[in-house]
């Protein structure tokens, strides 16, 4: 397999676009379970289909030529085919709304058809198939992003990028309020809007994908963990941590891969 990654937040598509990557090859596992990350992605498949399942009890589908991978809170179930080539950008709630002129929230645990919201993902995607490299594909996304968009108003773009900073979870909807300078009430409707989510259930999926991040870090006990992503105690982190993933803490470090979220078998 050969894979790349190019994080996006020092660039100027930064606001919008937090990485854009690429898989191509035959896959050294046919199956994959992915977790919750707090990540929406477009994809573009230039191989064969995957096939993709929500949850554990979820129907097998295939997945389309281009497509949206909203918020997700329950695991997907993966299977590749022999090859794949795959390309693709993941993006901000508030990238979403302005690219796809939807809200983010409106693909929360959904595989969306991009072709059904506009047409113009059919020839974008014939163009990424066309670009060939990596380089090339990156280049055309990004000068793509930067026409769509505009300036936006900062607390939004705060919000918005809440579950790919490095910051602890706010103890609080309100203490998250004061901080993105919205009212209670705001939130609340702005966290259903970019996330899908509540603005209380956003505070515990950020706590979520931090000790997701923190599990992979060497020498740290699941209490330093749980303690430093704002849990109570250790019940609360492993009641939580199980919510997303249908596991506990200890069982998912004990067969964690390189790529935080991604379990192979």
């Amino acid at each position: 397999m050969e894979a790349h990654y190019a994080a996006c937040a020092h660039t100027g598509i930064g606001l919008y676009v937090t990485a854009i990557w690429q898989v191509e090859g035959m896959p050294p596992h046919r199956h994959e379970t992915i977790l919750p990350k707090g990540i929406v992605e477009l994809i573009f498949s230039f191989a064969d289909p995957l096939r993709v399942a929500l949850g554990s009890e979820g129907a097998s589908q295939p997945t389309p030529t281009c497509f949206i991978s909203g918020l997700n809170t329950v695991p997907l179930q993966l299977r590749a085919p022999q090859a794949q080539a795959l390309f693709g950008v993941q993006l901000t709630p508030l990238a979403v709304r302005k690219l796809l002129r939807v809200p983010a929230g409106e693909f929360l645990n959904r595989i969306t058809d991009l072709r059904l919201l506009s047409p113009a993902f059919g020839s974008l995607a014939d163009q990424l198939a066309g670009a060939g490299s990596f380089a090339g594909r990156r280049a055309l996304v990004e000068a793509w992003v930067q026409r769509q968009l505009q300036e936006v108003p900062k607390r939004e773009v705060l919000l918005s990028s809440y579950l790919n900073t490095p910051a602890v979870a706010a103890p609080s909807v309100a203490e998250l309020a004061a901080r993105a300078c919205y009212s209670p009430r705001q939130l609340s409707r702005k966290a259903h809007e970019l996330f899908g989510i509540s603005a209380e259930a956003l505070l515990g999926y950020k706590r979520y994908v931090g000790a997701l991040q923190a599990l992979h870090q060497p020498g740290k006990t699941l209490t330093t963990v749980g303690l430093e992503c704002g849990y109570y105690d250790q019940a609360h982190f492993i009641r939580e941590f199980r919510h997303f993933t249908g596991m506990a803490p200890g069982g998912y470090r004990r067969q964690l891969s390189a790529r935080p979220g991604h379990l192979f078998q």
